[in-house]
């Protein structure tokens, strides 16, 4: 099941006919193109979208040359999924740039991925060459609430190359280094108190944009009860539409934001015909709607034919693509919406909910089905809708969506499929959560014991896959604590269990298996493992674990004095790396450079044997691979030696010794002091 992205979440929201000019905030998002990040943070309803709006196509036509182009991408809860997120962002640079972040994305949804500052780095890279300079908006990012992902924009931001300009709408200030930014001069901020409209913005939109026609004490009064809230001079422009008792109106409204808006929107939904109400608050359960959509969830037959009239008329509807086929309500708007729905038809929300997932299942559009399912209360539907995708979910590293599912559902449903047990146990197993992983293996074994079809009917095929999954969980577990025989029994165990289908869980298991053979000194072996890992990730097109195989399998020829076929093969793992990363050097590949500068080493090749082991020492530090920059600073420190340069030599190694205790493999960190005595002797 290939990630399907949205398209309208890519598209750049049009002006709206009511706009009212916003020329000094226009200017501050030109001068912020000087620096690294413009945060726009202000809470619902100030106008953070509108005036990017303004911006981005205030500048297009004869003045284009003036802004760089601009990515869009509007985020939603369900993009705390880092693997999603990022697919995301690459995907709306590559609406600027085509093919950036291709090797990027791919080494993200490796069922072993990297770590992200390694991913990065590489679409850092990528990033640098672009001619042009461009900008990439992230909306809504008060949403994403993935420590991980704030942490990886962190990086991001602080190795930005300069044709990048990251703009972040928010409705609240995200956890990001914006101390250092500010104190640097990279941050551009707008915030509330700049957004509110001002005493004449707020007559040129209820007079100019709304033709109201109002009295200047009248808009004074206005302004000064809402305090230039643009949201809820939206909603009273609206309530104000054919009234005449607009003094007495205005005069009601009472001090309390949150009391304006729930009175204006009484306003306008009790002036609004039954049947649209009805449609308004029935259709609030969505995130975005399209007129089948909308239909299948009233069970009305006109839905894009309200949706284009609510635009006409202003009722806070906002389009998401330029054919105008699928919509959004403003979100304050759309939560008073569901509030309302709550208060006055309780019962139906399950029931609209339902009919919404059904619609999304019949399009294909998993995450969505699942969502509403959820929402439905309906979890034998949701665990029915999860568990024929948690295979490729898995595949495609999605696992913190594959826990957000999990978690809704009530463990004695989870415990009923063992498809869902294996998943969670991968799941926990590649975010860290390692306790977790046992009991919900046990629960999927006990499971399979009791031969049970109640749930869902599973062949003897199903029943062996399974278990060849619970056995490939085991043999990593027993792999991370470095328990040799114990992975190589389970591994064996695991692979007779799975099909040639399984090619993630196939690679991942020769792959260890190479490594533990490697570790207990059967060569023969470990080459053979480390080839068919090697193979298989390479035609599944999963990088990271392809470049590991065939850089272990130089080390392992380099380990039996094989010099000339090592180096063979580290030069193989580089020209695939930098096929992979379109010319940009892989983090994954720096176990090769390391290898590779080892075999010049020996040649005497000092010069090339420098600058190998230096790319291979930066690619480990940047992957925080610290095995491999270790690796690497050793040997370079007797190629500064052989070169004369007796301090560089020793300097390096204190490099090597000051991060020695982070390197997983204590071989290479012991290996440090017995270095610095040869070189001082």
């Amino acid at each position: 099941m290939p990630t399907r992205l949205l398209a309208t979440k890519f598209y750049i929201p049009q002006v709206t006919p009511e706009l009212v000019s916003r020329p000094r905030l226009i200017e501050r998002l030109k001068t912020g193109l000087l620096r690294k990040l413009t945060l726009i943070s202000a809470p619902a309803g100030f106008g953070k979208t509108t005036v990017l709006s303004e911006w981005i196509h205030q500048s297009e036509g004869a003045e284009s040359h003036v802004r760089p182009p601009v990515a869009w991408v509007s985020l939603d809860r369900g993009d705390n999924d880092p693997a999603l997120f990022w697919a995301y962002f690459i995907a709306a640079l590559q609406t600027i740039e085509e093919n950036i972040g291709d090797s990027t994305l791919g080494a993200l949804q490796s069922p072993q991925p990297p770590l992200i500052e390694s991913v990065l780095t590489t679409l850092i890279n990528e990033i640098a060459v672009v001619p042009d300079h461009f900008t990439l908006v992230l909306e809504d990012y008060h949403l994403i609430e993935s420590q991980a992902i704030h942490d990886a924009l962190a990086f991001l931001l602080d190795h930005l190359p300069h044709q990048m300009h990251l703009v972040i709408a928010t409705r609240a200030d995200p956890p990001l280094p914006l101390a250092l930014l500010r104190g640097r001069g990279q941050l551009t901020e707008i915030r509330a108190a700049d957004l509110r409209f001002t005493l004449d913005e707020t007559a040129a939109f209820l007079n100019e944009a709304m033709e109201l026609d109002l009295s200047e004490e009248d808009i004074a009064a206005l302004e000064a009860r809402t305090e230039g809230w643009i949201a809820s001079l939206h909603m009273a422009a609206a309530s104000m539409q054919g009234r005449k008792d607009i003094s007495d109106f205005i005069a009601s409204f009472r001090e309390s934001d949150r009391f304006i808006l729930d009175y204006l929107t009484e306003e306008v939904l009790q002036r609004l015909p039954p049947s649209t109400q009805s449609f308004l608050m029935e259709t609030a359960i969505l995130d975005r709607l399209t007129g089948p959509l909308c239909d299948a969830v009233t069970g009305g037959n006109n839905g894009q034919e309200m949706l284009e009239q609510l635009e006409i008329f202003n009722l806070f509807v906002i389009p998401l693509d330029r054919d105008q086929h699928w919509y959004r309500y403003h979100r304050l708007f759309a939560e008073l919406l569901r509030t309302q729905l709550s208060r006055s038809k309780p019962d139906l929300l399950s029931i609209l909910h339902h009919r919404a997932s059904e619609w999304f299942e019949a399009e294909g559009l998993t995450d969505e089905a699942i969502h509403h399912s959820s929402a439905a209360g309906d979890f034998e539907r949701t665990a029915d809708l999860i568990e024929p995708v948690v295979v490729a979910m898995a595949a495609q590293n999605r696992m913190a969506t594959l826990l957000d599912w999990l978690a809704k559902l009530p463990d004695e449903v989870v415990a009923e499929r063992p498809w869902l047990c294996v998943s969670g146990a991968c799941a926990n197993l590649f975010t860290g959560q390692l306790n977790a992983v046992e009991p919900l293996l046990q629960c999927a074994e006990s499971r399979l014991s009791e031969g049970s079809q109640e749930q869902s009917v599973e062949t003897i095929a199903d029943h062996a896959r399974i278990r060849g999954y619970v056995m490939t969980i085991r043999a990593f577990m027993a792999h991370s604590q470095g328990d040799i025989p114990r992975t190589i029994e389970l591994s064996h165990e695991a692979l007779g269990h799975l099909t040639d289908g399984d090619s993630v869980m196939r690679s991942s298991l020769a792959l260890i298996l190479g490594l533990a053979c490697f570790a207990g000194g059967e060569m023969a072996s470990a080459s053979h493992y480390l080839e068919e890992a090697a193979a298989i990730s390479k035609a599944a097109g999963h990088i990271y674990t392809a470049l590991t195989a065939i850089s272990y399998l130089g080390d392992l020829q380099a380990k039996q004095g094989h010099l000339h076929q090592a180096a063979k093969i580290y030069q193989q793992a580089l020209q695939l790396g930098a096929a992979w990363g379109n010319g940009q050097p892989l983090p994954a590949a720096g176990r090769a450079h390391v290898g590779l500068g080892q075999v010049l080493y020996e040649w005497n090749e000092l010069d090339r044997a420098a600058l190998h082991l230096d790319q291979g020492i930066q690619l480990g530090e940047q992957a925080q691979e610290w095995s491999v920059a270790l690796r690497g600073y050793l040997p370079m420190s007797w190629v500064k030696q052989s070169l004369g340069e007796a301090n560089a030599a020793m300097d390096t190694l204190k490099r090597a010794e000051s991060i020695s205790h982070k390197a997983a493999m204590a071989t290479e960190a012991s290996q440090v002091p017995s270095w610095e005595v040869r070189l001082s002797l």
